[in-house]
């Protein structure tokens, strides 16, 4: 891989072949050049507008998407288990007698 720099977060490389590669999992043909250094280098995508509106979609897609409930798998026995209440006898308690007169 013969890389020579990012363009915010993009890679450009020294080959076309690289550049359309990598953009590939974005679904894009082609490429476009970029100079850095003087040195001439390439970058998948059409055109840099092109791959970051890509980059951007795709991150929003995958912010949005919520993320995949776990399966669960229950046996028979845990869907058909019954709940048994529980009763408490309660008992009555007689408050203390209140002192109403003063002994002062």
């Amino acid at each position: 891989m013969s890389l020579i720099t990012y363009i915010d977060g993009i890679p450009v490389y020294t080959t076309i072949k690289e550049s359309m590669s990598w953009a590939s999992q974005y679904n894009l043909p082609g490429y476009h050049e970029h100079i850095i250094g003087g040195r001439l280098g390439y970058m998948g995508g059409s055109s840099h507008q092109q791959i970051t509106q890509a980059i951007r979609a795709k991150a929003e897609g995958v912010l949005q998407q919520p993320p995949p409930l776990p399966r669960v798998v229950a046996s028979r026995s845990q869907t058909t288990r019954r709940v048994t209440p529980v009763v408490r006898q309660v008992r009555s308690v007689t408050p203390p007698p209140s002192n109403t007169s003063s002994g002062y």
